[in-house]
């Protein structure tokens, strides 16, 4: 299917929320040792004219996509074509999700997460937090009034869902489990499952994010659930002792992965 028109159609405007922006960003995994080409399975990558070209039963059919990355890009060019401009929109109080989505060993994990330790390899969680906390290291802008805009705090959670209703919380120590409601749709709110209970640690440096994430993928199930990281950015009103931190965007980073099958 043409995926430009699912994009049209996703860009909704419902009461007086600000319309949703869908984007599509395709990277096609690069061959491992072992693999060889097969001519007659073998997908033909246009990063020119942002399309794929995939055999099905005899045919070819041409899949069109916001982006399509070429089989040589970085871990720096997925995260800069998938992630214009997050950093600067969260701060400015613009939340958004990052869903990855493939096939079994296609590569999600590592493009979301990367490799620990290896800043060169590192996937679209480590760069965003890196950029989030060197943008609110920066010194604060200061208001027609002479008073200066109270620095952002950054914070890190994440869960795993396991099942129907059933999530782990994976930076609580012993990683425990969560609360997971359903919610009908409301004049106030859209209809989708909440989340009550999640730890958030603060990341004030690349490092403490790097430890963070190696802490949550040791305690995750590699094989079951979706995973999903939550990256929320805080301010207070003011810039005097004790202010309440009031959130001012958040974003979930998600993994779409397999659920055990139940009853």
């Amino acid at each position: 299917a043409d995926l430009e028109s699912t994009e049209r159609s996703m860009s909704v405007r419902g009461g007086a929320e600000p319309q949703v922006e869908v984007s599509t960003v395709v990277r096609v995994r690069s061959l491992v040792h072992g693999e060889e080409r097969v001519a007659e399975r073998d997908m033909e990558v246009r990063p020119a004219d942002r399309s794929i070209c995939v055999p099905v039963e005899g045919t070819k059919s041409i899949l069109r996509f916001s982006t399509v990355l070429p089989e040589t890009a970085t871990q720096a060019s997925v995260y800069e074509e998938s992630c214009p401009g997050l950093a600067h929109d969260l701060l400015a109080g613009r939340s958004a999700v990052v869903i990855v989505g493939g096939a079994p060993q296609s590569g999600k994990r590592y493009s979301l997460v990367g490799v620990h330790g290896d800043f060169a390899r590192m996937g679209l969680i480590s760069r965003l937090l890196s950029d989030l906390v060197e943008l609110a290291n920066l010194p604060g802008e200061v208001t027609a009034g002479g008073a200066g805009v109270p620095p952002a705090i950054v914070t890190l959670g994440c869960f795993q869902v396991v099942g129907v209703g059933k999530g782990r919380d994976l930076l609580a120590v012993p990683p425990t489990r969560l609360a997971m409601v359903d919610r009908d749709a409301s004049e106030e709110c859209a209809a989708g499952t909440v989340v009550t209970g999640l730890t958030h640690q603060r990341v004030a440096q690349l490092s403490e994010a790097m430890i963070l994430l190696d802490r949550a993928i040791r305690a995750s199930s590699a094989t079951h659930g979706h995973l999903l990281f939550e990256i929320a950015v805080r301010r207070a009103a003011t810039t005097g002792p004790r202010e309440p931190l009031h959130l001012v965007a958040k974003t979930t980073l998600v993994e779409v992965g397999a659920l055990p099958e139940e009853g």
